[in-house]
């Protein structure tokens, strides 16, 4: 596999507009200093023996021409000799690009020749580290592109600095390189994501700021794009801090809008899974965007990453303030390092007075069509339940993880609801002690904070805390286990697995509530949900919790039930 990753590097360096190589001699680094002095055909290549003089030669094309250096180096103690000029790159911010070649991890502490640990060598004096896989898979394939191109964007970013990017070598015989330069035309006819296609080029747009001119040259290729995505992830911060931002008329006639309910931004779409479930092949395809923008956080729905992988983008633009790589849908194209609110602003003008496109209608036509779920007694019931009786004015809906942010997703909610989970690492810990803060903040508003059996007990010291409001609401959703593992479709469980996995319990919540101060509320059947339910929305004069006990065996059977209710008819 070493060809392909180094066919992968000539074609990044190349596209990135690197002009300078320093090369050292060596054996590991031998394939790598043939393609980068055959096939880098814009370059200029230097030879110098030494490695620490070579680092320094380096660093001074680069503070000459403002570009950024490659050093190609061997393994080893080679290495650890660029280390003075890597660590005086990086108090002046100058660009070096440390190439360094290595044996296979596999082969590192186990006395192979010429080896120490290179991955991390110049620990915090580097902006970005990256060890390169040997890729044989179109995924890893991916990874190794990405990872590449991440060490050659943060060593011009903003705040310019050296890199290094390790280089696995398993043979370093020079007749593994291909005869022809590495660049390739990517071929039209292959619809994978374009980040697992070969030498894909992510750019970076706006490092500096945003302003018309920086914006004119995307604004241009819009044109070229018929069906025009905005796909909008978690917004917590910005929501918190002000109403949830409403796209301008402009974006919304020229692009299809959608998120999750945690985007807090009004979108066309919201039910992202239900509405996926329901479209047939032709309409999956049909509908395939061309130009895909992502800003915001974390996306829950597993059903959209797949649909844009499975069908990716011609391109895919990543809009953030964080110059960080965020390759979700394995099709990144642009990275555009600005502000949201006034990068979409300058957007929007360029686009005033273009026609609607149709493209988000087409959308908007099936989203209408979607029939809500009606479940039995379960907890997708009791979810729904609560999402229908929640007060007309502005309140806060707390999310749990696993099972209750998924659940949520599939209702419609108010327009004023404001939506908070942690899926910044997704874990079940703190969910409730998160929301409790929250609240002690926002006492104004009431507080609905939905979440399962595991996620609760885990958490349970928060109910005990002495600041709790009365504008606190919890719904407990208490099936004695955490189905979420259950329903998972690979995972085959006999009793005693399912015992340990799901974590099966007999706990139930009355006894540590009531003595904490909690007014407690339950409800076992259908017949006791709507007016249980409108009593625990109400007005409360202590913080109120309602225990739903339901069943995990019923909750996967409704889910089930509805997703076979959305499939096309062509695939039942």
């Amino acid at each position: 596999m070493d060809d392909l990753v180094i066919s992968e590097l000539i074609a990044l360096l190349q596209a990135h507009g690197v002009r300078d190589v320093v090369l050292c001699p060596g054996s590991r680094n031998a394939p790598l200093v043939h393609a980068l002095s055959h096939y880098l055909t814009r370059a200029t290549c230097h030879s110098i023996i030494d490695e620490r003089s070579a680092g320094f030669y380096a660093l001074g094309l680069a503070l000459a021409t403002h570009r950024e250096v490659v050093v190609c180096c061997t393994s080893g103690t080679a290495v650890a000799n660029l280390h003075p000029a890597v660590a005086e790159a990086y108090y002046q911010g100058v660009p070096l690009v440390i190439l360094s070649a290595d044996r296979p991890e596999r082969w590192i502490g186990q006395w192979a020749g010429q080896t120490l640990p290179q991955p991390g060598l110049f620990g915090s004096l580097v902006r970005k580290a990256v060890q390169l896989p040997e890729p044989h898979t179109d995924e890893e394939r991916w990874y190794c592109n990405r990872l590449i191109n991440e060490a050659l964007l943060v060593a011009l970013a903003p705040l310019p600095g050296p890199v290094q990017i390790n280089v696995p070598i398993s043979d370093p015989s020079v007749s593994l390189l291909p005869p022809t330069p590495a660049e390739q035309q990517s071929d039209p006819s292959d619809r994978r994501p374009i980040g697992m296609q070969s030498g894909r080029h992510i750019k970076q747009c706006c490092p500096c700021g945003v302003d018309a001119q920086a914006v004119k040259p995307l604004l241009e290729r819009l044109a070229t794009f018929e069906r025009k995505m905005i796909l909008v992830g978690q917004e917590s911060w910005t929501a918190t801090t002000s109403a949830g931002a409403v796209f301008p008329q402009s974006l919304r006639e020229q692009f299809l809008c959608i998120g999750e309910s945690l985007s807090n931004r009004p979108v066309t779409i919201c039910s992202l899974d239900a509405l996926l479930a329901s479209l047939s092949e032709a309409d999956r395809r049909a509908l395939q965007p061309d130009l895909l923008i992502t800003l915001g956080g974390h996306i829950v729905s597993n059903k959209i990453k797949q649909y844009l992988r499975n069908y990716p983008p011609r391109e895919t633009w990543h809009l953030s303030p964080d110059p960080s790589v965020v390759d979700l849908f394995c099709s990144l194209t642009e990275l555009i390092t600005a502000p949201v609110g006034p990068f979409l602003e300058i957007m929007a003008q360029g686009l005033a007075g273009h026609a609607s496109s149709p493209y988000a209608l087409q959308w908007r036509e099936r989203i209408d069509r979607l029939p809500s779920p009606t479940p039995r007694y379960s907890s997708l019931a009791v979810v729904g339940n609560l999402l229908n009786q929640l007060p007309e004015e502005p309140c806060v809906l707390h999310l749990a993880n696993s099972s209750s942010v998924r659940y949520a997703e599939l209702f419609r909610k108010p327009r004023r609801l404001l939506t908070l989970c942690n899926r910044g690492t997704s874990g079940i810990e703190g969910s409730l002690s998160t929301a409790l803060g929250f609240a002690r903040q926002r006492t104004e508003e009431r507080h609905f904070i939905v979440i399962g059996d595991l996620s609760f007990f885990y958490d349970l010291n928060a109910l005990g805390l002495p600041e709790v409001g009365s504008n606190v609401r919890v719904l407990l959703l208490n099936n004695q286990r955490g189905s979420i593992f259950q329903s998972l479709p690979t995972l085959e469980m006999d009793p005693l697995s399912r015992r340990y996995i799901t974590a099966e319990h007999q706990l139930q919540a009355q006894g540590w509530a009531e003595s904490c101060g909690w007014e407690y509320l339950s409800v076992h059947e259908a017949g006791e949900l709507e007016e249980t339910m409108a009593y625990f929305v109400g007005p409360a004069k202590r913080p109120r919790i309602l225990e739903a006990f339901v069943s995990s065996e019923d909750e996967i059977a409704e889910l089930q039930t509805y997703f076979k209710q959305l499939q096309p008819r062509e695939e039942l």
